[in-house]
C-alpha cells in the first residue's frame, strides 16, 4: 500500500518536469500562445514584457536547474536556479540568473503556471 502515494509522487514530479520542459520551449521559441496554454494566467504587464522581449530578441536561450518540487494539495511549488540569455536584434547578449519560484496548479489531472517569481541568485 505505501507504494501507491510513490507512484503518485513520481508522476507528479514527471508531469512538473515536463511542464519546466514546455516553459523552457515557449521561451526558447518566443511562442507567447505556447506560454499563455501552459500559463493562462499570464496576462497585464508581465505578458506585454513578454511579447516585447520576444519581438526585439533574435535568440532566447534558457537553463534550469535541478528543480526543488514542493507539493501542496492542489498543486505544487517549484524552484530551480535560471539563466536567461537573450540576443538582441542587434546582437548584444544580455544574461540574468535568478532563483526561480513558480506555483503551479493541478485541475483536473492537467498542471498549469499560476505564478513565476524571481529573486537575486545566491
Amino acid at each position: 500500500m505505501a507504494a501507491a502515494p510513490a507512484r503518485a509522487e513520481e508522476s507528479a514530479e514527471t508531469a512538473v518536469q515536463t511542464l519546466l520542459a514546455r516553459y523552457r520551449n515557449a521561451l526558447e521559441a518566443r511562442d507567447i500562445g505556447a506560454l499563455k496554454r501552459i500559463w493562462p494566467a499570464l496576462s497585464g504587464r508581465q505578458e506585454e514584457a513578454l511579447v516585447s522581449e520576444f519581438q526585439h530578441a533574435r535568440a532566447i536561450t534558457v537553463g534550469l536547474g535541478t528543480p526543488e518540487i514542493r507539493s501542496t494539495g492542489t498543486g505544487a511549488t517549484v524552484s530551480c536556479r535560471r539563466n536567461y540569455a537573450i540576443t538582441t536584434a542587434d546582437g548584444q547578449m544580455l544574461r540574468t540568473v535568478t532563483t526561480m519560484i513558480m506555483t503551479l496548479a493541478r485541475r483536473d489531472g492537467a498542471w498549469s503556471i499560476e505564478t513565476i517569481r524571481h529573486e537575486a541568485a545566491r
